[in-house]
């Protein structure tokens, strides 16, 4: 993966309409891109590629993101440092995934099995 941080399965995942704007401008860069991660979990303890972070956060990328209808959509958690790096990375086509073994597991404890 190009990033990852903390699997949060506790924050509701992103609607649908958020998920295929997303795929369809990752696939602007890498043509077979799917979202793989639909919730927060970018903060304390994640890893980024380098070569990911300086491409998806090139200031003519990030304009290029439409927050304000994410916003209307998503609520509040569009503009939290958690989604936004999301977005950035999968708008560019980066792959995304959470630490396993770094989980904020609301539900259960315990180390997470498989994707959802």
């Amino acid at each position: 993966h190009d990033a990852g941080g903390i699997y949060d399965n506790y924050n509701s995942r992103m609607h649908r309409e958020t998920v295929v704007y997303l795929e369809r401008r990752g696939r602007e860069r890498k043509q077979c891109f799917e979202l793989e991660w639909h919730h927060f979990g970018l903060a304390g303890g994640s890893y980024f590629r380098a070569e990911a972070l300086l491409d998806a956060f090139d200031p003519k990328q990030i304009v290029r993101l439409d927050f304000a209808s994410m916003e209307l959509k998503e609520g509040h958690k569009a503009m939290s440092s958690d989604f936004a790096m999301l977005v950035a990375l999968a708008a560019r086509g980066w792959r995304v995934y959470p630490w396993r073994e770094a989980a904020e597991n609301m539900a259960k404890r315990g180390i997470p099995t498989g994707k959802e």
